[in-house]
């Protein structure tokens, strides 16, 4: 998975290398240009600036082109805010097409870029609480379509980030996707748990808070399992989930520990 070849970035680049590019890409078809130079997946905010990211197209398949380079991987990672939903869609097509020929390990990375993609343009989830989700409850709708709704919004997903070390360089053996990218699980900040305490009608059932708990319970039965295939959790040993979540509920051991910890 060594790239053969280090392309020139923006840092390495001359003022006439840069000019050279923009003249390139403003002049003629995009993705047939980027596709063709293949330049480093790096100046992916150079093209930004230049407002020459508008084809949703362009991007996966000029990404197609380095497919087989972990370099693209950490720097598509890095710049991962310039790909919209339509993008995650041709990447996967594309990458479905050449899953035979991929280093495995890499192509679980493109896949949690995917993901990534598809969730974060889900800040629809947001929009799905408030708009939908919120009013039903306020009219104690705890139909199972309802709780359905509450458990996909409730449940972490996941997002990559770039991979912080001392060194921008790639670790000489890369042998799991977080070698290259960061992985995080996270909910829709839009949504607190106090959001959810204070909607959650005063009068349901028992039945409905069961049938809530199970469809978290589940949900995040595969997210664990899910973090744990990528190597951020652990069930043999202390990992985040032990140590980064917050009750579900106000009681008094809480209290005590705040109080020492302000000691």
């Amino acid at each position: 998975m060594n790239d053969s070849l280090k392309r020139v970035t923006p840092q390495d680049a001359t003022d006439f290398e840069r000019e050279q590019l923009r003249f390139f890409l403003s002049s003629a078809d995009m993705a047939d240009t980027l596709t063709e130079i293949n330049p480093s997946l790096a100046w992916l905010p150079i093209l930004a600036e230049l407002n020459l990211l508008q084809n949703d197209a362009a991007l996966p398949l000029w990404v197609e082109r380095n497919f087989s380079s972990a370099q693209a991987v950490a720097e598509v990672v890095e710049n991962i805010r310039f790909f919209r939903s339509e993008s995650a869609n041709i990447l996967e097509y594309r990458l479905n097409g050449q899953r035979d020929r991929l280093d495995p390990l890499l192509t679980k990375c493109w896949q949690l870029i995917i993901r990534h993609i598809r969730n974060r343009q889900q800040g629809l989830f947001q929009h799905r609480w408030f708009l939908e989700l919120l009013p039903r409850l306020k009219k104690a709708d705890l139909s199972a379509n309802a709780l359905q709704g509450v458990g996909e919004v409730l449940t972490p997903k996941l997002f990559v980030e770039k991979r912080f070390v001392l060194h921008d360089e790639l670790p000489r053996k890369i042998a799991k996707p977080t070698d290259l990218m960061s992985v995080r699980y996270r909910v829709d900040e839009g949504v607190g748990a106090n959001d959810f305490l204070a909607a959650w009608p005063k009068n349901a059932k028992a039945v409905a808070d069961e049938q809530l708990l199970q469809i978290l319970t589940n949900s995040l039965e595969i997210v664990l399992a899910d973090a744990v295939e990528l190597g951020v959790e652990s069930n043999d040993s202390l990992s985040i989930s032990d140590i980064d979540v917050p009750s579900i509920a106000a009681h008094e051991q809480l209290r005590t520990e705040h109080q020492c910890r302000l000691c």
